[in-house]
């Protein structure tokens, strides 16, 4: 998902018999469905539930309730401790698509979950220098 994606999202969008995310409020404006991993279900079923959580409509949510509308802090935070350089937040999306082509997925199912207008859009993204190393080497390259 992408970042706004994720900070905007709600629980009422989780279905979790479906085992996905329904967003309709997209970059390209075209809803689309986002798969749930076994730990990304049971992170969304524990989350929400958690003591003392303030009543919010969102999953993502500060300690008063409100919204993040970014992690540049900890995300550069958690960069650090793993010692990780050159990264961004949208590398994220780039690890996906590359874990998912390496375990066989295909550029169609791949563009709809990422959300690109067509599969030539994957396909760019995915053939792009900064992906191609990224999948070679876990590294990004600028």
């Amino acid at each position: 998902m992408r970042k706004g994606e994720l900070f905007s999202l709600m629980t009422l969008a989780i279905d979790l018999a479906r085992r996905e995310i329904r967003l309709d409020q997209t970059k390209s404006g075209v809803p689309r469905r986002v798969p749930l991993s076994d730990a990304a279900i049971a992170t969304m079923k524990v989350l929400p539930a958690q003591q003392g959580r303030p009543k919010t409509p969102y999953l993502i949510v500060k300690e008063d309730g409100t919204r993040f509308l970014d992690m540049k802090k900890g995300f550069a935070a958690a960069c650090r401790r793993a010692k990780i350089t050159g990264f961004l937040w949208h590398d994220l999306r780039h690890r996906f698509a590359s874990w998912f082509v390496q375990a066989g997925g295909d550029l169609c199912h791949l563009s709809r979950i990422l959300g690109h207008a067509t599969v030539q859009m994957t396909t760019r993204a995915t053939s792009m220098p900064s992906f191609a190393m990224w999948h070679k080497t876990g590294q990004r390259s600028i």
